[in-house]
């Protein structure tokens, strides 16, 4: 879950580096590994859509993605999960809203 997003929709997707300084643009553009050039934005790799967050500023997050790895060199670990502050079709670098690391959890 996340907390304190405005109701509405907002862009959510991996950035290139795990980088959170200066307001998330230290993370870079989206990831894509694959060089996707086809302009379709919202179906590209590390792209999860938007979040719909209510009223309640509480945004539950549930994804089942079977392109996303997290072990291969298209691994997402230690990239930076963005959430803009607006829907995907009109995000921009300005946009960030919360920036979250990607992270693996230690193994035993």
């Amino acid at each position: 879950m996340v907390f304190g997003l405005k109701p509405g929709k907002h862009g959510f997707h991996v950035h290139i580096n795990g980088n959170l300084s200066d307001s998330c643009k230290a993370a870079g553009g989206p990831f894509n590994p694959f060089n996707d050039t086809n302009g379709h934005q919202n179906h590209a790799y590390g792209n999860f859509g938007d979040l719909h967050t209510p009223k309640s500023g509480i945004t539950r997050i549930n994804i089942i993605d079977k392109q996303i790895s997290l072990y291969d060199h298209h691994s997402i670990v230690g990239r930076a999960v963005v959430i803009h502050s607006g829907p995907t079709q009109t995000m921009t670098c300005k946009m960030a809203k919360k920036c979250i690391p990607f992270r693996r959890q230690q193994e035993n």
